[in-house]
Parts: C-alpha cells; structure tokens; sequence
C-alpha cells in the first residue's frame, strides 16, 4: 500500500482517493498562521468551498471517499483514513457529506 499526499495526488493512478476537508474559517487561520500571503490564503480557502479537489477526483474514476479534518488531531485523521483502507469502514465517509457551499458569500 502506498500512501501520496497533495493537492496533485487525485491525479495519479490509484483505486482510492481520500479528500481531507478542512472549514473555511479554520483553514484561513492555519494558513495565515504558516505565514501565506492574503492572495495564496484566499485561493485555497474558495478551492474549499468550491470542493474543486473532491469534483477533480470524482473524475478519476476511483473510489472516492472525504473526511471533515476541521477539528480532528493527526493522529484521528491517521485512524480514520485506516478505517477506511484497512477495514472498509466507509459510511459516514461518502463524498458530499462535507458542505461548505454556505460559506459562498463570506469568500467571493
């Protein structure tokens, strides 16, 4: 099994793409917090809303799957990904389940 991390990831070859999602509000913190400038930090806060990377991977003919990170630790996020690899536990982890399309309006 083999593990690729990134926001190019979706377009390799694989059977399995796990999007990990993050609210808009927290995801501008972490990244303002890193250090991004306000133009990179506004980009990738509407790519969240817009959820481009799960509609890209949809496209890909994998098994998608999604999970909300917004307030989960590495360590859970490492747990539940396993759940879904090596266990099969996939119900609550269907793409579409993450909404932010609400927060339109706040970030375009």
């Amino acid at each position: 099994t083999v593990f690729l991390d990134g926001h190019l990831s979706h377009f390799v070859d694989c059977d399995i793409i796990i999007v990990l999602r993050c609210d808009p509000h927290i995801l501008y913190k972490r990244l303002k917090d890193r250090g991004y400038d306000e133009k990179k930090i506004l980009e990738n806060v509407q790519a969240e809303v817009l959820d481009v990377i799960l509609s890209e991977s949809m496209e890909s003919g994998a098994k998608v799957f999604e999970i909300d990170c917004s307030n989960m630790t590495p360590t859970q996020v490492a747990d539940r990904i396993e759940r879904i690899v090596i266990l099969g536990e996939t119900n609550d982890s269907s793409p579409g389940n993450v909404d932010w399309s609400g927060e339109m309006e706040e970030w375009f």
